[in-house]
């Protein structure tokens, strides 16, 4: 699995864990950056217990529920695309493909996660 995810040849592999860090580093609130956690097939098998820290040593959530949500979907991405091409031998993927694929999906697992904050909210304040 690491060579799949972190070191196989695939075209723009690397292109997608680069636009994965730079969707980490998005504007957050400046007490809640961190710095981007090197990706590795350890890290992956442990995502759903990581925490992230602050230099305080205090656990940051929204830093780790977004650390947690781009890894683990770009991971299954790259997947998916090592699968179509070796699996179901559909060729090689162009990176513009891997790229607006990725993009997609990310923006629907943001819109996802908006409806249900949203609703939440409404629940907790109906006048929101």
């Amino acid at each position: 699995m690491n060579d799949i995810l972190f070191s196989c040849t695939i075209e723009g592999r690397e292109k997608i864990w680069e636009m994965a860090e730079k969707l980490y580093k998005l504007p957050m609130k400046e007490n809640n950056r961190l710095s981007w956690t090197v990706r590795s097939k350890s890290l992956l098998r442990g995502l759903s217990s990581l925490k992230l820290r602050n230099k305080n040593g205090k656990y940051n959530k929204q830093a780790t529920e977004r650390y947690k949500l781009i890894v683990s979907e770009t991971a299954w991405l790259l997947w998916k695309c090592r699968n179509k091409r070796i699996i179901c031998q559909k060729g090689i993927i162009q990176p513009s493909q891997i790229k607006s694929r990725w993009v997609a999906e990310m923006n629907n697992i943001i819109k996802i996660k908006y409806i249900k904050i949203s609703k939440t909210k409404k629940r907790i304040n109906p006048k929101v």
